[in-house]
């Protein structure tokens, strides 16, 4: 089968949906099938490249968006029509749309495959115009957790329509790692507002009080991380907490295993919570925020704790209780059997069965 991936936000871009996108389409090309990721242009990249033996075009949408002419935006349009006509996919994939659903929907009609289209983003249908456009084309929409799922059909798309198909990621290689004698925390993601790590910084002040020996150790990047670090030096913390910068996803693992507790303090709603499946399956106990999807992840006073967003306080409250070494062994042993119910060659496979009744 000839599967074309729509995601205008690809490799070497971080992110859960760009992550998750690669990872189906080198999966999907090991079973046999064809994949080319159709995506946005990438500074210094190739406009037309290989991954993972997974072809990749690249065009310029964002750029030709900007500068809000018809002439350069009909020519990016032509340029794709070629490609997927040439192409001729089975089935066009969507997993992102913004701000490509322009160049979607002036495509779409190029070829006569049926789409999918996985939502990524929890506010997909709402304040996004366009964006709901590509949503009412898809024959069928996949929803990475039951909570988009839920709001997938509050947006008004028929739920015949609507197939839960949970993100996944593959079982780590390496055995587990035991917890580490020092009380380290970790944060992982982009250092943007939604992410909440001004909340973890609050909450550490807090915990640093009574944890003289913890430490805070933060990986991402962002437009947010100047702020924070000021935060940080304001709190009086700012020689207790680490800065990292992209890590490398080859490396997470091992960063995560230099922590006894990961938090992850979002204030938007995660649609799915990729950090904490990661942080389990690798045995560590994770503090998250009650939003999105992240309750479907995180069991709560089992697998880790739950708190309200933007409480930095409950935070503080919870992480002292992970801290504790008896009590983080406990719900680490906890978390990583709970990530194995999160199997990614099962997610491929439930693909692979939408595929097939899209295309039949």
């Amino acid at each position: 089968m000839r599967v074309l991936h729509w995601t205008e936000s690809f490799w070497p871009r971080h992110g859960g949906a760009e992550r998750i996108t690669r990872l189906l389409a080198t999966d999907l090309v090991a079973r046999g099938h064809a994949c080319l990721v159709v995506s946005d242009e990438a500074h210094g990249l190739p406009a037309v490249d290989e991954i993972d033996r997974v072809a990749v075009r690249r065009f310029p949408l964002q750029a030709t968006l900007a500068q809000r002419a018809l002439p350069p935006m009909m020519a990016v349009s032509r340029r794709v029509i070629d490609m997927m006509r040439d192409w001729r996919p089975d089935i066009v994939h969507v997993h992102s749309s913004q701000p490509g659903a322009f160049f979607f929907l002036r495509t779409r009609r190029a070829v006569p495959a049926p789409v999918i289209y996985t939502t990524h983003d929890p506010h997909g249908g709402r304040g996004a115009p366009l964006q709901a456009q590509v949503i009412a084309t898809a024959t069928r929409v996949a929803a990475i957790s039951q909570y988009m799922a839920k709001a997938v059909v509050a947006d008004g798309i028929d739920r015949d329509r609507v197939r839960c198909v949970p993100n996944a990621l593959p079982w780590p290689i390496d055995p587990p790692v035991p917890l580490p004698e020092r009380p380290v925390v970790l944060g992982l993601g982009r250092l943007t507002r939604d992410k909440g790590f001004d909340v973890l910084l609050r909450a550490f002040a807090r915990v640093a009080e009574d944890v003289p020996s913890c430490t805070l150790a933060i990986g991402g990047e962002g437009p947010a991380r100047a702020s924070l670090e000021t935060l940080a030096a304001s709190l009086g913390i700012d020689a207790r907490v680490t800065w990292t910068g992209w890590i490398d996803q080859a490396q997470t693992g091992a960063c995560i295993d230099r922590a006894r507790l990961v938090v992850v303090p979002s204030r938007w709603q995660e649609p799915f919570g990729l950090v904490a499946l990661e942080a389990m399956q690798r045995g560590r106990p994770v503090v998250a925020s009650r939003v999105g999807g992240l309750p479907e992840i995180v069991a709560d006073d089992e697998t880790g704790l739950l708190v309200a967003a933007d409480d930095d306080r409950a935070l503080a409250g919870a992480m002292m209780r992970a801290l504790d070494a008896e009590h983080a062994a406990r719900m680490g042993a906890c978390a990583r059997a709970r990530a194995r119910q999160f199997d990614w060659s099962a997610c491929v496979d439930t693909y692979e069965a939408l595929y097939r009744e899209v295309a039949s």
